[in-house]
């Protein structure tokens, strides 16, 4: 019997992998299942590269990431790099909608997220070759948790939007028409504040949280009460 319940799709971070951020967001799948009665079914793909042992941080976990870039001293002061693994990536996510037209929702945090805004940007800007809507058809919201788009990617499909993205004023710049959430902590140690709320120049129709906390997906009941109240806004 085909299984036709609505989805929605996570995208971990850098050095994660699915099963990680599967335990990691435990809390909020439960609340969701409790608020939404069991409505939704919970994707946790991993990304495609595997990262080097010295780069693991969990122990017999096989970490992984969306993208690599070469080493840079001060990265987010940085304005453009060349990430790798881009176009993998980005394959994969398309892979995902194609084989999961049901999802409604996806949840992305940190280099999920950045991922997940540069596919966005390609999607506005060369929508002959990168259509997002058309891979997830259904797709009624995006939770988007510390996350950034610069340092800008280098990279070929990139390379004639430079100018067009980072220099053009903030209200010229092309919009996504699906709501977005832009959520970060306060105190994250990782990803500046005002980083991730500049993704929101990409959206007509956003909303930010900023939670108390560090550099993870919130969960305390009241972190997860925010949630709701955006995903019942666009959820039926």
């Amino acid at each position: 019997m085909e299984n036709n319940r609505s989805k929605i799709l996570f995208l971990h971070g850098y050095a994660q992998n699915g099963k990680i951020f599967n335990v990691r967001t435990k809390n909020l799948q439960k609340q969701l299942n409790k608020k939404y009665n069991n409505k939704f079914e919970y994707i946790f793909p991993d990304a495609p590269l595997i990262l080097e042992k010295e780069d693991q941080t969990v122990e017999n976990e096989i970490i992984r990431g969306w993208l690599k870039f070469s080493k840079i001293d001060d990265f987010y002061s940085t304005k453009s790099v060349k990430y790798i693994g881009l176009n993998e990536s980005i394959e994969s996510i398309f892979k995902i909608g194609d084989d999961n037209k049901e999802i409604e929702v996806i949840i992305s945090f940190s280099q999920g997220t950045v991922l997940l805004i540069m596919i966005i940007i390609l999607s506005l800007y060369k929508t002959d070759k990168y259509n997002f809507k058309e891979h997830f058809p259904n797709l009624k919201c995006l939770i988007c948790v510390s996350g950034f788009f610069r340092p800008f990617p280098e990279n070929e499909e990139f390379q004639d939007l430079i100018d067009e993205v980072l220099n053009k004023d903030e209200k010229l710049v092309k919009k996504f028409d699906i709501p977005m959430m832009d959520v970060y902590g306060q105190n994250d140690q990782f990803v500046q504040n005002e980083k991730s709320k500049e993704i929101t120049k990409f959206f007509n129709k956003f909303e930010i949280f900023c939670h108390k906390g560090k550099h993870y997906v919130p969960s305390s009941k009241a972190d997860i009460v925010k949630f709701e109240e955006f995903l019942d806004k666009y959820l039926k």
